[in-house]
């Protein structure tokens, strides 16, 4: 598993309220939507976000709403799970469900 930096933004403002997981690898970083639906999660992946979006915070362009950082830090990733602190996404061929941890993350 490659460890990486990552960052998981709030997006509001345009759309319903989402968050973002941006995963540090290349020029266009891996990202996945994670919309909270109740007590369920609606995750998916994105298009690839540029890189700069791991340390920004502020408007998006195009009156595209605004993003605000909810967590950064270091993740294990490969090609069928995602681990961050106290959370594991696991990534099926179209689908990525959340195994533990998840709500804890993004409400704290």
């Amino acid at each position: 598993m490659a460890q990486v930096s990552a960052v998981i933004l709030l997006h509001t403002g345009s759309g319903p309220r989402h968050f973002d997981l941006i995963i540090g690898q290349g020029r266009r970083c891996p990202t996945l939507r994670i919309e909270p639906q109740g007590r369920q999660w609606q995750i998916s992946w994105a298009n690839p976000h540029r890189r700069w979006y791991l340390s920004y915070r502020g408007p998006v362009s195009g009156g595209r709403g605004r993003v605000q950082r909810a967590w950064s830090g270091p993740v294990s990733w490969s090609s069928d799970r995602i681990l961050l602190p106290g959370c594991e996404l696991q990534l099926r061929r179209k689908s990525v469900v959340p195994s533990r941890g998840l709500r804890k993350l993004l409400i704290a």
